[in-house]
C-alpha cells in the first residue's frame, strides 16, 4: 500500500513539474478592464473555431519564448463573428492586435511561426 502512494506522489508530483508555460485568456470585456487597471497594452488575436491557421497560431504560443515575451500584455482571443471583429475591420484570421486604451498600437494579419511572432511584438 505505501509503494502505491509513493507511486502516485512520485507522479503526481513530476506531471506538476512537467506543465508547459501557459499563457492565461481573458474574455475581450475582461481583458480591456485589465489591461486598463493595469497600464499594460492588450493582446488580441481574433481567430475562428474552424481556422486551421488560428490552430497553429495557438500552438506557437505553448512555446516558453512566447509566453516569456506575452508576459506583459493582457491576452484574449476574439472570434470573427463577434462584434468585435467588425469593430475592428477584421477580414483575415489570424489577425493579431497590440492595443492601448482605445488606440492600436500594432496589427498584422496572417499566421506568424514563433520568430516572426517575438520579432513583431519587439
Amino acid at each position: 500500500m505505501l509503494r502505491w502512494i509513493l507511486f502516485f506522489v512520485f507522479a503526481a508530483t513530476h506531471a506538476a513539474a512537467m506543465d508547459p508555460l501557459s499563457l492565461e485568456i481573458h474574455s475581450y470585456p475582461d481583458a480591456m478592464d485589465i489591461s486598463s487597471a493595469k497600464g499594460v497594452p492588450a493582446y488580441i488575436m481574433f481567430t475562428g473555431d474552424e481556422c486551421i491557421w488560428c490552430s497553429r497560431q495557438k500552438h506557437v504560443f505553448e512555446a516558453p519564448s512566447v509566453v516569456e515575451g506575452l508576459k506583459d500584455y493582457v491576452v484574449c482571443y476574439v472570434d470573427i463573428g463577434s462584434p468585435e471583429s467588425k469593430r475592428y475591420g477584421i477580414k483575415i484570421i489570424p489577425t493579431h492586435m497590440v492595443i492601448d486604451g482605445e488606440k492600436i498600437l500594432k496589427r498584422h494579419a496572417g499566421y506568424q511561426d514563433e520568430k516572426k511572432f517575438l520579432a513583431w511584438l519587439d
